[in-house]
């Protein structure tokens, strides 16, 4: 296991929790990791959906390509369709095994009306709700009305 995150303090609490491979722990971000040691697997999440962070999202799709061993998967969700994705060279290097939208609330923003106030409803009386009529609601919208928010990834290193 490697570690990489670009908050100081995220390092340096996974240093404490995990002091037997403390220095496999580094503050990077993603557009400038480079390693010797290749891998089977690389894992992201929560990660490339914050805009904010990513500089250059090709060089990304390059960089987890560099680590991976032949055949390595690299999983990672974010808030973009496959077609868009596809606009970049070097995710292209990699096939697509698994995707699965979920979450469709992370694009809370775009919901209009009806949507909208019943959603706000439900997270604000959440005690009141039945935990399954969440769920329920969620599938609703991806599954039903088709909502997008966030895509889970599964891509394989070709």
């Amino acid at each position: 296991v490697w570690g990489y995150d670009i908050g100081k303090e995220y390092i340096k609490l996974a240093k404490q929790r995990n002091p037997e491979i403390s220095p496999r722990f580094k503050i990077s971000f993603l557009e400038s990791i480079k390693h010797k040691k290749k891998f089977d697997n690389v894992i992201t999440l929560r990660v490339l959906g914050a805009a904010r962070n990513i500089q250059d999202l090709d060089k990304i799709f390059l960089n987890i390509h560099n680590i991976l061993n032949k055949g390595g998967r690299f999983l990672f969700n974010m808030p973009i369709e496959i077609d868009e994705l596809q606009k970049y060279k070097n995710f292209n290097k990699f096939k697509i095994i698994f995707k699965e939208n979920y979450d469709f609330h992370t694009r809370l923003k775009s919901m209009e009306g009806a949507e909208n106030r019943l959603y706000s409803f439900i997270r604000k009386n959440i005690s009141y709700f039945p935990f399954f009529l969440l769920n329920f609601n969620e599938f609703f919208q991806i599954k039903i009305l088709k909502k997008s928010g966030t895509n889970f990834y599964v891509v394989e290193k070709t």
